[in-house]
């Protein structure tokens, strides 16, 4: 028994008994929407989906958000199809992806059912192309294992930054629209869930 005894505290003194890491969070698909909206002739405004996207946070924070580009849907196929080829490229780019490092602190300390707004800065890549952003977040703590993060008010994407524009051109041309706005508006409600 002393032996036993003995052999566990120097096991801890040198670092050899270890607790188990948390596990990391895992994107509830089925949980979490993800929408972008374009307003034709000024006026027309339509709402558009991704039907699959995945994310995760590991337990040290390292945060990564993927869309298959091909999961695309504007209740129109053949603007479906335009998009996809015209705007997107997806044939050459099938992913867009948003990574992050996140301090968790303040999300493992909330209550169930709090909620704090965070700065959520990251890199996003579409078309190939990757641009730094912060966007404003709020974040509910939804169960002890479940938390949700949406944006605060809409966010503005800025297809410019991405080469983008031509192929908003070429879909407003095609379509024999006046005018498509360049500012897109990006929703999200996204659930985690710790596995």
């Amino acid at each position: 028994m002393k032996k036993t005894f003995l052999s566990l505290v120097l096991a801890g003194a040198f670092g050899q008994i270890t607790t188990p890491a948390q596990a990391d969070w895992t994107l509830d698909q089925s949980q979490s929407v993800l929408a972008f909206s374009s307003i034709k002739a000024s006026r027309i405004a339509e709402i558009h989906t991704f039907n699959n996207i995945r994310g995760n946070i590991t337990n040290s924070g390292n945060a990564t958000f993927q869309i298959d580009v091909n999961s695309l849907e504007t209740m129109i196929p053949i603007r479906n199809e335009r998009m996809l080829e015209m705007l997107f490229k997806e044939a050459l780019f099938p992913i867009i992806e948003f990574s992050s490092s996140l301090d968790l602190d303040p999300f493992n300390n909330l209550a169930v059912n709090e909620e704090i707004n965070y700065q959520l800065s990251g890199d996003l890549n579409i078309v190939g192309l990757s641009e730094n952003l912060t966007i404003s977040v709020s974040v509910r703590k939804l169960g002890d294992d479940k938390f949700q993060v949406s944006n605060n008010g809409l966010f503005f994407l800025d297809p410019g930054r991405f080469g983008l524009i031509n192929g908003i051109e070429a879909l407003r041309e095609i379509a024999g629209l006046p005018s498509i706005t360049q500012a897109v508006p990006v929703d999200f409600t996204l659930v985690f869930d710790q596995k």
